[in-house]
């Protein structure tokens, strides 16, 4: 419309327009992905050296062992309690790790396993620290002492994972 208040007609070239429009959107699309992926490898750079496997010690199997021994009676309660509460500080370490690395949240299925870690430590502690109040007899606390032991293998492999991702160009 023009500006006194009378219509005209124009001839657009719709085939034009559309292309004209195409690549535009390619362009900001494309200027997107780059951002996108810049910003992705200094995330990557930032974390790269930080090893979320190293949060697990390599004595952690040594660790287990001692468990299950004060578990079988081999070892004074108060060992196996320090020992566990060790690889519950190490879990809060990898936990820290994600959280930093903005992952923790992106990562809602090992949340939960890290999470649902916590109530078979706690009374794995009580069975050690408080046996008369605790819950569990020494059948209970090893298969508690089980799940703990798989479930940490298994988020020591998903931080390998993780740990070689971020080794990588995107």
């Amino acid at each position: 419309m023009r500006p006194d208040g009378r219509s005209s007609d124009r001839e657009i070239n719709v085939p034009d327009m559309i292309q004209t429009q195409r690549k535009a959107v390619e362009t900001a699309l494309t200027a997107i992905f780059t951002k996108l992926k810049d910003d992705e490898m200094a995330h990557r750079k930032k974390f790269r050296d930080r090893k979320l496997a190293d949060s697990f010690p390599s004595t952690l199997n040594y660790y287990h062992e001692k468990i299950a021994a004060t578990i079988d009676g081999g070892m004074p309660p108060s060992f196996g309690a320090g020992l566990l509460e060790q690889v519950a500080g190490y879990l809060t370490t990898f936990k820290d790790g994600l959280r930093d690395r903005g992952s923790l949240d992106a990562l809602r299925e090992r949340h939960y396993e890290i999470e649902s870690l916590e109530y078979p430590i706690a009374e794995l502690l009580a069975f050690f620290e408080r046996p008369k109040e605790s819950k569990l007899n020494s059948k209970d606390a090893s298969i508690f002492h089980f799940y703990i032991r798989h479930h940490i293998e298994d988020l020591i492999a998903m931080a390998k994972e993780i740990d070689q991702e971020y080794e990588q160009e995107v």
